[in-house]
């Protein structure tokens, strides 16, 4: 998979940015919980990537 560098920083900021918002809100997920969620989030921002 080749993305830009653009695109590799737009993934980072968004996950840099629901790291922080979770962390504000205070909740606690165990590890496999917050591997699926940052998994299942990159696998869909990848998608509508490549639709368009």
């Amino acid at each position: 998979m080749n993305i830009s560098i653009e695109e590799h920083e737009a993934k980072l900021q968004a996950l840099r940015e629901t790291l922080d918002s979770s962390i504000a809100r205070g909740l606690a997920h165990d590890d496999e919980a917050v591997g699926e969620h940052v998994s299942a989030a990159l696998d869909a921002w990848e998608n509508a990537a490549n639709v368009s």
